[in-house]
């Protein structure tokens, strides 16, 4: 489909008839005297007459070049356009931040492989979440790793296989031995706020209790709560361990139940894919579907044509002086054969 962006442009193709009719040529008037027998009394004085004004009138093809390159200036001016079919753009209105608890519990073998070998509680953590990943293909995935301090491992983004691969990176004891998942709640709701996530989900995964945060688990609920943020906790563990393995079960129901979201307990690699195949279902994939036509601009096409006119009609006056030099050289080359 073909559109004008400033059609209203097309209005000074009647420029020229207004100035025409508005702003006629100037023309000087002169006296003049009538005389008779002008020859014979220029020839008694000897007085030759001088020739008079010669008056330049353009042909029909000269009044048409100009006629065409007007319009074709003026249609440019209007800027066609080809608007192509409408082409719809899905996306993922979703945002979900997994923060993953890197503490040294985290080491504990207690979790078994789809081929029954003994894993550590993060390569457990690992697997579930790569195949978590792969089905949140339109969703923008990030990554936060807790500690003794939360770091971003991975910020928001749609490169599910970029993530994937960070998480594989990871390794116990580089975000500390210890557990701050208030500040690991904090980080996340900043990282939401900055990139302006929209529907906001956070995926906590943790098998201790909070030992050093400056933030207290509640109030970094609560803070949670009002920017929108709904929190998902998974805790991996035992809950009826003690000392440096106990998991803090109560607390991280609290911070869902305060953010309208849910608390899972995870005892083994198969209730951890069961929690991230429920989480899926309470929390399905919202779309934002975005239409638009491509647009290629057609403004050159009219100068380039009124160009290639003006290049034909030029061409003939280009090569006289070739074809005149040739008919001159001629006769020479006939004499000097003779």
């Amino acid at each position: 489909m073909l559109e004008l962006q400033t059609p209203w442009l097309l209005s000074l193709i009647f420029l020229p008839v207004l100035v025409y009719v508005l702003v006629p040529a100037k023309k000087k008037p002169q006296s003049a005297i009538q005389v008779p027998q002008f020859e014979l009394l220029s020839q008694v004085s000897g007085i030759t007459p001088q020739q008079g004004v010669i008056m330049l009138k353009r042909t029909k093809r000269q009044k048409l070049i100009v006629v065409f390159g007007w319009l074709c200036i003026v249609v440019a001016l209007a800027k066609p356009v080809w608007v192509g079919e409408p082409i719809a753009r899905e996306k993922s209105a979703r945002d979900i931040m997994v923060a993953l608890d890197l503490s040294g519990s985290m080491i504990k073998k207690d979790f078994y492989s789809q081929d029954d070998k003994k894993i550590t509680r993060l390569q457990a953590a690992q697997q579930v979440l790569k195949t978590f990943a792969e089905s949140r293909d339109k969703d923008r995935l990030g990554l936060i790793l807790f500690g003794d301090a939360p770091y971003l491992q991975v910020p928001l983004t749609e490169e599910t296989q970029t993530w994937t691969d960070l998480l594989e990176q990871t390794s116990l004891g580089i975000a500390g031995w210890q557990t701050a998942i208030g500040d690991a709640i904090g980080l996340s709701i900043q990282v939401f706020s900055q990139q302006k996530a929209s529907n906001p989900l956070l995926v906590l995964l943790s098998d201790g209790n909070d030992t050093v945060s400056k933030m207290p688990l509640l109030k970094a609920a609560q803070i949670a709560k009002k920017h929108g943020v709904k929190i998902y906790t998974v805790a991996m563990g035992n809950p009826q361990a003690e000392g440096e393995y106990r998991v803090d079960v109560e607390s991280l129901q609290k911070i869902a139940e305060i953010t309208g979201g849910k608390s899972y307990l995870a005892q083994d690699r198969v209730e951890l894919e069961r929690v991230y195949q429920e989480i899926d279902q309470l929390e399905p994939q919202i779309f934002e579907t975005k239409t638009y036509r491509p647009r290629v601009s057609l403004h050159f096409v009219p100068v380039a044509l009124y160009a290639f006119v003006m290049v034909l009609l030029l061409l003939p006056l280009l090569l006289l002086p070739l074809l005149l030099k040739n008919k001159r050289s001629l006769p020479q080359q006939q004499e000097a054969h003779q």
